[in-house]
């Protein structure tokens, strides 16, 4: 029984860290990525140097997001519709 009551606190415990950070980073991708000139500068601002899109769930949505723009040719049709 109590093995069990110490894998729980345990699941807990890394449940709740998982939880402040990514309060963390969330307030960083509000505060810096939405108000970058540019993407570019954005990802710089989500952490590319110092964090990976593994570890950084708003890193890798932008930079999957973006691939998958500029493959589907969504982002030249539309400037060149307007």
């Amino acid at each position: 029984m109590e093995l069990l009551i110490g894998f729980v606190t345990t699941v807990i415990v890394v449940k709740a860290w998982n939880v402040v950070r990514l309060k963390r980073l969330t307030k960083n991708a509000e505060q810096a990525f939405w108000h970058s000139d540019d993407f570019n500068d954005g990802i710089k601002k989500l952490g590319s140097q110092s964090s990976s899109p593994a570890d950084n769930p708003f890193l890798a949505l932008a930079l999957v997001g973006h691939a998958g723009g500029s493959r589907s040719g969504r982002a030249s049709h539309a400037t060149a519709s307007a």
